[in-house]
């Protein structure tokens, strides 16, 4: 998961470069300077490129993050962590529902990190503030990779395209913050979860034998 994280954020850096290459090119153009069109496409080219290879290794990470996130919530179901809220499947599910993603994905992973701890009132528990602010950075980018898109199909003009640029370059640095972000909230749950795993918690009694009352082995009075 840490690896993917780290691959968005480098392929996120190549696009945010041409990103700005290319609000450079548009730049000069404004000013009256020679842009060609040879250089117009290539700076296209490049763009587009490295924005699919982002999708996709976008695509990628969000596949395994739901799968490490079902299997993380179902660890603290396997060492009988009390009173949660959300079932692997719907800490999973939870990230495909219109609207309702907005939200309850930060729930869950909320729930996970402070059930993740060795505090037996795990409930009681503070938020980790990082938890807010890579929810806040994954928001932003959606909002402004939205803005920017309307802005790209909409632009007539140097300067319409440049704004375009602007808020494009914009939401590759909001989702290099929410990637990096989502690297310190991957470690913390899963050093949580080890700690977890070393305190142990009390499952119960073990049931009884279900030979045990027909050989009379139970205890005497």
């Amino acid at each position: 998961m840490v690896v993917l994280l780290f691959v968005n954020i480098a392929v996120l850096a190549v696009l945010g470069v041409f990103r700005f290459l290319e609000m450079s090119m548009l730049g000069r153009a404004m000013r009256g300077e020679l842009v060609t069109i040879a250089e117009a496409l290539r700076s296209d080219d490049r763009v587009t490129a490295a924005g699919i290879t982002a999708i996709v290794v976008l695509i990628v990470t969000g596949i395994v993050w739901v799968v490490w996130q079902y299997r993380s919530q179902a660890n603290l179901r396997a060492v009988g962590r009390p009173n949660l809220t959300y079932t692997p499947g719907w800490a999973a599910g939870w990230w495909f529902v219109p609207f309702a993603n907005l939200v309850m994905p930060f729930k869950t992973v909320r729930e996970l990190w402070k059930a993740s701890g060795r505090e037996r009132d795990w409930i009681g528990t503070a938020t980790w503030p990082v938890l807010g602010w890579w929810w806040a950075a994954w928001i932003a980018q959606a909002i402004a990779g939205r803005i920017a898109a309307r802005m790209v199909d909409t632009a007539e003009s140097v300067a319409s395209a440049t704004s375009a640029s602007r808020f494009a370059l914009l939401t590759v640095l909001f989702t290099i913050a929410a990637a990096v972000l989502a690297i310190l909230v991957v470690r913390s749950i899963v050093a949580r979860q080890e700690g977890l795993v070393a305190l142990g918690l009390p499952r119960g009694p073990p049931p009884p034998r279900p030979d045990a009352a027909d050989r009379g082995d139970g205890p005497g009075p």
